[in-house]
């Protein structure tokens, strides 16, 4: 989906995602954060809702999202990420996926995010049709797939010198992620 956001929210959501969150996060692994979908009234809600919406008539079962769970990454265009599957407590058993996971792409810069037809529950390599599909970054453009499907980000054959890849991913969930606590 290419302008998938209104521009002023596309602005919003990257300038959130400008030098400042990176500096304060100094990103050394995987971290995200989850949201109740009702009761957010962030940019990045605004944003989780207008996705929920917009992909609903595609996914079905994304009517029934309570929670949204984001993280960013920022790589150099020659760096890809491995083939993984998005869920919930990593190594967990039994696995739980998202209903749908989301990468919004910030800038033109980098190698695609590759979507296969691969599942969890796949005993061995089942090849449906399409078997994969390469979707290659654009400012404002959104991929949306369901949330157990192997996915990775294939490296940049050339890129200018201080280019970065910037993504937001979003995920959405029928169940908290968490439960609340004290910090006593």
């Amino acid at each position: 989906f290419d302008e998938v956001f209104p521009r002023a929210l596309f602005e919003r959501l990257s300038r959130g995602l400008g030098p400042q969150f990176w500096k304060a996060h100094s990103f050394g692994g995987f971290f995200s954060y989850a949201h109740d979908l009702a009761n957010d009234d962030t940019a990045l809600g605004e944003a989780a809702r207008r996705l929920r919406s917009t992909l609903a008539p595609i996914f079905a079962r994304l009517g029934r999202a309570r929670t949204f769970e984001w993280w960013a990454h920022e790589r150099l265009p020659g760096a890809g990420h491995q083939l993984h599957f998005d869920s919930a407590d990593e190594g967990a058993e039994p696995l739980r996926h998202p209903i749908v996971s989301v990468v919004v792409f910030f800038d033109a810069v980098g190698g695609p995010t590759l979507v296969t037809s691969q599942r969890p529950s796949d005993r061995r390599l089942k090849l449906r049709d399409p078997a994969a599909a390469a979707i290659y970054p654009r400012p404002n453009r959104c991929l949306a797939f369901p949330g157990d499907l192997a996915h990775c980000v294939l490296p940049a054959v050339a890129a200018r010198p201080g280019d970065r890849r910037r993504t937001l991913m979003i995920a959405f969930w029928d169940k908290p992620l968490c439960t609340a606590h004290s910090t006593n």
